[in-house]
């Protein structure tokens, strides 16, 4: 197993900042969809199909908890930032994406901060701010993309050297536990095609139960579909199409990754229906799949008990989902997903 102090560390992290929106703006935003044909199209496919179809004039669910949380974006950058000090690497060079300065003192001299500011990106429908409307290039989420140029050069670059590559959200920290499963668990999971993966989680507003917030579904069939396996020892599972939002690369998944369909904002759009901030943040999940499996991403179980290994578990700061009571209800319980788990048969 390799140990994590042998490695550099490069690390690219985006951080948008939504500009202030008046009133006027506000009422613009609502009004300008309306009376677009776009508007008036969607009547003739309700006649026809029974859907309107696409309606960006329409908020995005999560449009009022991604605003209430702007406030606290810094805050949770900085436990993010902080998380990635205490790890323990040969050398830290950490890269920040905003459309706005920011600054950060480092707390050790073998880390490196680079904020590089992108002013284009400050454009923000104040009522839909939703990653769906991709025609407008200036939209901020085309920021979470402005990492794969640096991405290219260090993959021209550092091929000789003993380095690992996370591509992170900003308010998402990862710690030791977390690099060391990776670790642990990337040459076994790669025997196999696969890539270790993790699970991203978040607390209810009541604060009595935590919901693993990237399924889709809750539905009993859908986990038939997944898949628990033995490598080596070890127990994993697959559970289909999972996004977790965290992409950790070594030289040889980082050659890979800069090749491939989902390098590219366009290209990617092949690979999955996704929407263009989960296609910025799924890595090799859908390339070169092996056969047998839906895509290359794998979860390490907890020993006998079946149950996910805590240290594939990630926390998701804002609890955002799990503030949003019609999304949270769809969202498993660590019970749930445990007595799911626990009735599916490992394959070979």
């Amino acid at each position: 197993m390799s140990n994590s102090k042998e490695f550099e560390l490069h690390v690219f992290i985006t951080h948008f900042c939504p500009p202030q929106v008046s009133i006027a703006k506000s009422i613009l935003d609502f009004v300008r969809p309306r009376i677009s044909k776009e508007f008036l199209r969607s009547y003739a496919r309700l006649l026809k199909h029974g859907t309107r179809g696409n309606q960006p004039w329409k908020k995005d669910i999560m449009t009022n908890s991604r605003r209430g949380r702007e406030s606290f974006r810094n805050e949770y950058l900085g436990e993010v930032l902080f998380a990635l000090e205490q790890l323990s690497v040969k050398k830290l060079n950490i890269y920040l994406y905003s459309n706005e300065s920011f600054s950060y003192e480092p707390l050790s001299s073998r880390t490196l901060f680079t904020c590089k500011v992108f002013p284009k990106y400050k454009k923000m429908n104040a009522h839909n701010n939703s990653p769906w409307q991709e025609s407008d290039l200036e939209s901020p989420w085309n920021l979470l993309w402005e990492n794969r140029e640096d991405l290219k050069i260090l993959a021209r670059s550092q091929v000789n050297q003993k380095s690992l590559y996370l591509i992170l959200e900003n308010d998402t920290p990862i710690n030791q536990v977390n690099l060391d499963y990776w670790l642990e668990t990337r040459e076994e999971s790669s025997e196999k095609g696969l890539i270790p993966s993790f699970l991203r989680s978040e607390i209810e507003n009541s604060g009595e139960r935590w919901r693993f917030i990237d399924f889709h579904s809750l539905d009993p069939d859908q986990v038939n579909s997944w898949k628990v396996f033995s490598m080596k020892g070890n127990s994993f599972i697959q559970i289909p199409s999972l996004y977790c939002g965290v992409i950790i690369l070594d030289n040889k998944l980082l050659q890979e990754f800069v090749e491939s369909k989902a390098f590219d904002r366009f290209t990617s759009r092949e690979l999955t229906w996704w929407d263009m901030g989960a296609r910025a943040a799924m890595g090799l999940q859908f390339v070169n799949v092996p056969k047998g499996f839906s895509d290359r991403y794998a979860l390490r179980l907890n020993g006998g008990y079946q149950e996910i290994d805590p240290a594939c578990i990630i926390h998701h700061l804002p609890n955002l989902y799990a503030s949003v009571p019609e999304v949270c209800q769809t969202r498993p319980t660590v019970g749930w997903l445990r007595n799911s788990i626990g009735r599916l048969k490992i394959h070979d």
